[in-house]
């Protein structure tokens, strides 16, 4: 799980770097809003919609 707190700018870009990870047996990645007072929630919701690519 990824915490967006104050994030909405930079959580995009971490998702993408973990998202380019090879790990054995694969891994999810959710992002999340816990609060924060900028729009990291829209920009959480618009990644955990985001296609994925399978194995």
């Amino acid at each position: 799980m990824i915490p967006g707190y104050n994030g909405a700018r930079t959580v995009g870009a971490l998702v993408a770097a973990l998202s380019d990870l090879a790990i054995p047996g694969g891994h999810e990645i959710i992002p999340m809003d816990d609060g924060s007072g900028e729009d990291s929630r829209a920009v959480c919701e618009r990644l955990a919609r985001a296609p994925t690519s399978s194995p």
